[in-house]
């Protein structure tokens, strides 16, 4: 069994759409990663690439719908949102 450093939820991750991965801050100074397809194949867990630190993602597996199609993972863009705040004006 895996020790892990931390639980952090994915919406506190920072999600680039070129690479199609999440991105979290390690002590370490680099940063803890995990891809939209190793959620979609229900992976919870993103490394640093630097170091030996793992931390668990923790987030909302979405079930396939019914019949078939693509689904069971978060899906594309569902990172943190920005300028989601109230609307002003």
């Amino acid at each position: 069994m895996s020790a892990f450093h931390d639980e952090v939820e994915l919406e506190d991750f920072e999600y680039d759409e070129d690479t199609c991965a999440y991105y979290f801050p390690c002590p370490c100074g680099d940063r803890f990663v995990i891809t939209e397809e190793d959620l979609e194949n229900g992976e919870e867990v993103a490394t640093c690439p630097s170091c030996s630190l793992i931390i668990k993602v923790i987030y909302d597996k979405v079930t396939p719908p019914p019949g078939g199609g693509r689904g069971g993972g978060p899906q594309k863009g569902s990172g943190p949102q920005r300028g989601s705040g109230p609307q002003r004006g």
